[in-house]
């Protein structure tokens, strides 16, 4: 059975320095120039790296790569049964205002039919391309500069920049988890680290403890700007707010101690890291975010924790507006009070997506609707010749190892911090300004 794709590639830029502070705030003159003479470095820098982006064996390898991960998510919940993780009440509630949302989660636990329909375009107007795979759920995308560019799986890769979209309607019959065509290969600029940085956290696939969420399968490869190889070897650290837009490790939320949503993960003999979580929340003065930090020369120590080394990329990914549209009415994350940003009046948001960089994952529905999952990736480039440790360390925290608190880095950690998500609301959402256990 032939399978069409349309495939295309966006625009390829190299990473960038974008104001990297220790809290959410505007970028200064000086970031700003600092990210001009990076951005034309970076431009120059991945223009030989095109048509090794581009190659069909790369391209295919990470296809494979997101199939394995889908299929075997997809096994592990048809052995243990149920949908998106119902809570028991254990998430927290904003400013103590919102209910734990534990019995709405638990109720929704397994639902498989209840959500809205899939959205009906791609991102920033006019579909390129609609996807029928996986039970006529759209594949959602980034914004387009040109058309896209259809192809077979016996013709050579396009070499238009737009961003790429996939087409599976005589796919029938095919395994859902085969029909991931390669959406996107984009790579995004650095961003601020922000306050809720914590190190120390576990080496681990699963990163959602028991917190109530969508389930989200996150898929990131790592390039190497200078060389145009694949960047393996390097530990990623992924760190993001729960439903209703709570961090773990933070004073202010009360939740120090705590580690859900937190995590670390290597990248593999292509570049590849992949993560469990959920779709993340929102809090006040963002737009919807995962935080993302790379390491290397470091060493996975015994208690699943990485230590030394240095970090060459700080970033954050956010995620198409139709797909944040949805999210809005699904449980507990419409029992969030904080109005969401859109992407396009989030501070940051305008320095990751540009002509020149893209900051929004693709992403792609794991069933015919929302509640079934999602499936996001997205290719990020590093400047393995730059070491951005000390702006992550002060932008957040040195914890101990396995999660311990962030902030002036003298909590001891054991390596046995399983947080449980029970800590109560603290009165207070996560907002622009730096909490008491951190460092600006």
């Amino acid at each position: 059975m032939r399978i069409t794709e349309t495939l295309s590639l966006a625009a390829l830029a190299a990473t960038t320095l974008l104001g990297v502070v220790g809290a959410h705030g505007n970028p200064t003159t000086g970031e700003l120039a600092a990210r001009d003479i990076r951005e034309s470095r970076a431009r120059r820098s991945l223009a030989q790296c095109s048509e090794k982006l581009r190659a069909r064996d790369r391209l295919h390898k990470r296809s494979s790569k997101r199939n394995a991960l889908v299929e075997r998510h997809l096994l592990k919940k048809r052995q243990v049964g149920g949908g998106s993780r119902g809570g028991q009440g254990q998430n927290q509630g904003q400013g103590g205002q919102q209910p734990g949302g534990g019995q709405q989660g638990g109720n929704n636990g397994g639902n498989q039919g209840n959500a809205p329909g899939a959205p009906s375009s791609v991102v920033g107007g006019a579909p390129i391309a609609t996807s029928t795979a996986l039970g006529g759920a759209p594949v959602v995308t980034s914004t387009a500069d040109e058309a896209p560019t259809t192809l077979t799986s016996a013709v050579e890769v396009p070499t238009t920049a737009a961003v790429a979209t996939s087409s599976a309607a005589d796919a029938v019959g095919t395994s859902p988890a085969s029909l991931f065509p390669e959406v996107q290969c984009v790579l995004t600029p650095e961003l601020t680290v922000g306050p809720y940085y914590v190190s120390g956290e576990l080496i681990r696939e699963d990163i959602r403890e028991d917190q109530y969420g969508i389930e989200l399968l996150l898929d990131v490869q790592f390039v190497d700007v200078n060389t145009c190889e694949v960047l393996t070897d390097a530990y990623v650290d992924f760190w993001h707010c729960n439903t209703t837009g709570t961090y773990s490790g933070v004073s202010a939320d009360n939740t120090l101690g705590l580690t859900f949503l937190r995590g670390i993960q290597p990248t593999d003999e292509d570049g590849i890291t992949q993560i469990i979580t959920n779709f993340p929340g929102w809090y006040s003065g963002r737009a919807v975010h995962i935080h993302v930090a790379a390491h290397i020369n470091g060493t996975a120590e015994a208690n699943s924790t990485y230590t030394g080394g240095s970090t060459s990329h700080i970033g954050q990914i956010f995620f198409p507006e139709e797909i944040l549209e949805v999210m809005d009415t699904q449980d507990v994350y419409n029992t969030n009070s904080v109005v969401r940003l859109t992407n396009a009046e989030d501070t940051w948001f305008p320095e990751g997506n540009t002509t020149e960089y893209n900051a929004v994952a693709a992403v792609e529905y794991l069933g015919d609707v929302v509640t079934d999952g999602l499936l996001a990736y997205i290719t990020i480039g590093v400047d393995t010749t730059i070491d951005y440790t000390e702006e992550l360390l002060s932008g957040g925290g040195a914890g101990g190892a396995g999660g311990a608190p962030g902030g002036n880095g003298t909590f001891a950690g054991n390596g046995t911090f399983e947080g449980n998500g029970t800590a109560p609301p603290s009165g207070a959402i996560p907002s622009e300004a730096v909490p008491t256990a951190t460092l600006v």
